[in-house]
């Protein structure tokens, strides 16, 4: 379920800029929170997921 919420971010990615563009509602606030969007949407949620699916089984070791 969570890869398809990140394909759907996605989608919305391409969309949201070419609708802003074309509204005339282009802002550089716009631009920077579209960035922090991109960043959680495209790096933490896949992120999280492969901890979930691969690093969460692994020994939890602490070194020293």
């Amino acid at each position: 379920m969570s890869l398809f919420f990140i394909l759907g971010a996605f989608i919305f990615d391409m969309l949201d800029g070419r609708v802003a563009r074309l509204g005339g509602q282009e802002s550089p606030f716009g631009r920077e929170f579209d960035s922090l969007a991109d960043i959680v949407s495209f790096g933490v949620a896949p992120a999280l997921l492969v901890f979930k699916i691969v690093l969460f089984e692994l020994p939890n070791r602490v070194a020293g």
